[in-house]
């Protein structure tokens, strides 16, 4: 999924998008099912859009609390390219245990 792109954003883009991803049961196999994977872009009008940065978040804990409200480290080849903040909240189709 990708937000809605922020026009002259500059140095401090705000995005104020809503999604919903299935979490799948992960009954020991690898945490491909644990893993989110964030990505800024610049976009380009002309050329392919322009990588800022890419971070992951380990969403285990999130799926126990319900609840993420931190900032994600972005970061290319070349290094640290910045942070996002991330909110994220988990609900259960199941009852609680």
């Amino acid at each position: 999924e990708k937000t809605n792109v922020a026009p002259k954003g500059g140095q401090h883009p705000e995005w104020d998008d809503e999604f919903r991803f299935p979490v799948y049961a992960d009954p020991g196999k690898d945490r491909a099912n644990r893993t989110l994977e964030v990505a800024c872009y610049k976009q380009e009008s002309k050329a392919e859009d322009v990588l800022l940065g890419k971070g992951t978040v380990d969403i285990e804990e999130t799926l126990k609390t319900g609840e993420f409200d931190d900032w994600v480290q972005l970061e290319t080849s070349a290094g640290a390219r910045g942070e996002l903040y991330l909110e994220m909240t988990f609900y259960a189709n199941s009852p609680p245990p």
